[in-house]
């Protein structure tokens, strides 16, 4: 098996199992089994629940992988999946009618008006230095 013969993907560890293996879910929604890669082993490099990390998958087995870099941040934007499709809402929106949208100006205005005759005045207090 050459390298050529995997793909390097980007997923969320989603649960820790025991003997260094991991549950990862891919950006393509997908969970996979994975184990760590030698060189995070050998520089103690700790992953947990919840870390991005770059899982390396290969093509003759696409349900485990080998995970060989654990990412700082957040991963790059996800682009949806092309299986999933979205499915507009049904709930039907409320138009307020012209009399409750003036109730409610008229409200704002009486809120911001108390709001500026309960200002405190603030000239007489001491600044600690």
């Amino acid at each position: 098996m050459s390298k050529d013969d995997s793909v390097e993907l980007e997923g969320e560890v989603t649960d820790v199992l025991p003997n260094s293996m991991f549950k990862v879910r891919l950006q393509n929604g997908k969970e996979i089994l994975a184990y760590l890669s030698g060189k995070l082993r050998m520089n103690y490099i700790k992953i947990l629940q919840g870390d991005f990390v770059k899982v390396d998958i290969s093509l003759y087995d696409l349900t485990r992988g080998r995970i060989t870099w654990r990412m700082k941040g957040s991963p790059k934007p996800a682009t949806q999946p092309a299986d999933v499709t979205t499915v507009p809402s049904t709930e039907a929106t409320a138009v307020p009618d012209a009399s409750s949208v003036s109730d409610i100006k008229e409200k704002n205005l009486n809120t911001i008006e108390n709001s500026k005759s309960d200002n405190i005045d603030t000239s007489n207090l001491v600044k600690n230095r």
